[in-house]
């Protein structure tokens, strides 16, 4: 209660409140046995909500292993009443493109990408990092030219006022 409006109460069958200041701790002990479920079958790395799964793939057997890695997260994740988004999930394959991968979430395909952009870097699948350079030397440009515009107009509106 504050002051006189009290809090309106709905029900949530799953889920955290976001925002909240627990919901990061909850939602790691609600997240903290997937990394078993995919052990055997790849490695896994995960930070807030984010999930990565990754697996050095010499052969067509390491590239099933992957995708059962998939299809364990996919149980998982269905068994703990979470969806997963295909649409938004990327496949990049660092190195050569021997086996080329062709992985789903269910029925949908997940799309092969050459950079995707992970905890603000910029990784392409060449390991470089210059597409993040040249995405920071163009907002660096941007602003520059904004600080130079604002101040030219600074500089036309104080020489107006001494005239």
């Amino acid at each position: 209660r504050v002051g006189n409006c009290f809090p309106i109460i709905y029900a949530s069958p799953s889920g955290i409140p976001q925002s909240g200041v627990l919901s990061p701790l909850l939602f790691l002990l609600y997240t903290f046995d997937l990394p078993a479920h995919i052990h055997s079958h790849a490695c896994c790395q995960m930070y807030a909500d984010d999930v990565k799964i990754y697996r050095t793939v010499e052969n067509q057997g390491d590239l099933t292993s992957l995708q059962a890695a998939i299809d364990s997260v996919s149980t998982w994740a269905n068994k703990n009443a979470l969806s997963l988004a295909p649409h938004r999930t990327k496949v990049l394959c660092i190195g050569s493109d021997d086996f080329p991968p062709t992985y789903t979430i269910g029925n949908v395909g997940l799309q092969c990408v050459s950079e995707v952009r992970d905890l603000g870097f910029l990784v392409s699948s060449k390991l470089s990092f210059l597409p993040h350079f040249e995405i920071l030397h163009s907002k660096a440009l941007a602003r520059t030219y904004n600080i130079f515009k604002a101040l030219k107009n600074q500089r036309c509106r104080d020489f107006g006022q001494g005239i």
